[in-house]
């Protein structure tokens, strides 16, 4: 009998000694991944993602490093949160990271992934953007449809200007949002979409709908036994959404609108800044009439305000992409068809290259003589500043959300005064990917 006890002691010894032995060699002869917090069975790392996925990402990027890999159920993810290892996943090995991932949103939304945005990479993809950025949104184009956008802004101010006469109350979100749709709406269609305030509001519920079901972490897209079912009730919301708003409709709208919200908002919390835009403006343009895009140029001091809003409060957040092959970023392995999330929110925040980092602070895109600092650029040449993405699959429509929204800011600072009752401070809460 002591001898079976001993036989069988010796061999549960000798089995675990092997799984041990074999999973340290495994571990050993495996790549290096980036670092990574602990995960759970199934579900991975969606424990640590609060409400704002950016933000939960930063947090988890602070104790792990610029460059963390996590599981989003059974998807492998990593994220990137620095500008160095930005620029070498976007630029240095950007044709690794050309993918964008399919989602059950985006395959609804962009019906099937056709739209250039969520499209494969590919002739298909290079057709759609060469058709965007050199007709619908080339320059020449948008010379052309600067009558579209001097109408819907004179739209704008007279809309606001008969609600204060009549002391009404105004939804400045749904109103920006109405503007930037009629103004899609009639440069692609040439007729107006929302002609009446509760036309705008619908209009307004729709978009913030499709972002936040764009932005949030679908079930069925993470964990297999949820592929087939609505968890969370999100494909039944967009069978209701689907044929209502098209993406060209979502992105350009969204984009600028909230673009819009955030400036202003920041403007009235800061109102120093309120003030400086207020002379430069009237010493500029003069108070005789509206200000116009042509001002744009001598207005240095507006340009840094839309460009620090920009980089406190980006239109998207994470940029999502997905690796089509082996990489190494950093010295870690990144595998194939691994769904990347760069964190635009992160990169704009860096105290390494921002002082003050979280204050709203327009003068830092400024030179000691008040001009704008050139080497400051939206477009994607500065890896610490990336609103608008960078590279191939950069946004194409960053011209006409510039002009759309240092000219509209520009309107409401001149032609309105803004102010918070009492000591409250004006918040957004948002939340989305790209």
């Amino acid at each position: 009998m002591a001898e079976v006890q001993e036989y069988t002691i010796f061999v549960l010894i000798s089995l675990i000694s092997i799984i041990l032995l074999r999973a340290f060699l495994k571990k050993r002869s495996s790549p290096r991944l980036p670092p990574s917090p602990l995960a759970l069975p199934i579900i991975g790392h969606l424990h640590l993602l609060g409400p704002i996925a950016h933000q939960a990402f930063a947090k988890i990027s602070k104790r792990y490093g610029p460059l963390i890999h996590v599981y989003l159920g059974s998807v492998p993810c990593v994220v990137a949160s620095s500008p160095e290892i930005c620029k070498e996943l976007l630029k240095t090995q950007e044709a690794s990271f050309l993918g964008r991932p399919k989602t059950v949103v985006s395959d609804y939304v962009t019906y099937g992934s056709q739209d250039f945005t969520f499209a494969p990479y590919g002739e298909y993809w290079r057709f759609m953007k060469k058709l965007c950025v050199s007709q619908l949104l080339g320059g020449q184009t948008l010379d052309m449809q600067q009558p579209i956008r001097r109408d819907e802004m004179k739209y704008l101010i007279d809309f606001l200007l008969a609600k204060a006469k009549a002391g009404e109350s105004v939804n400045m979100g749904s109103e920006f949002t109405r503007m930037a749709n009629n103004l899609i709406s009639r440069m692609v269609m040439s007729q107006r979409c929302s002609e009446d305030e509760k036309e705008a509001v619908e209009v307004r519920r729709l978009v913030l709908e499709i972002n936040e079901l764009t932005g949030k972490f679908n079930l069925s897209d993470y964990i297999w036994f949820c592929r087939n079912l609505d968890v969370q009730g999100i494909k039944k919301r967009l069978k209701v959404l689907h044929h209502r708003l098209d993406d060209l409709f979502i992105g350009g709208t969204d984009t600028s609108a909230l673009s819009l919200e955030w400036g202003l908002s920041e403007l009235i919390n800061h109102p120093n800044v309120l003030r400086r835009a207020v002379q430069e403006i009237d010493s500029v343009v003069g108070k005789d009439r509206i200000v116009q895009e042509s001002d744009l140029p001598r207005l240095p001091y507006l340009q840094a305000i839309v460009k620090e809003t920009l980089r406190l409060h980006p239109p998207a957040p994470l940029i999502p992409r997905e690796s089509t092959e082996d990489s190494t970023i950093s010295g870690y392995h990144i595998p194939a068809n691994t769904r990347l999330f760069v964190s635009i929110w992160a990169v704009g925040r860096d105290p390494k290259y921002w002082e003050d980092a979280l204050e709203f602070k327009p003068e830092r895109f400024l030179q000691e003589d008040g001009s704008v600092k050139g080497q400051l650029d939206v477009r994607g040449q500065n890896y610490h500043f990336l609103p608008f993405g960078t590279g191939r699959r950069g946004c194409p429509g960053t011209t006409l959300t510039l002009l759309l929204v240092q000219t509209a800011l520009a309107a409401m600072i001149q032609c309105f005064d803004w102010k918070v009752e009492g000591e409250m401070a004006l918040w957004i809460w948002k939340k989305g990917l790209a």
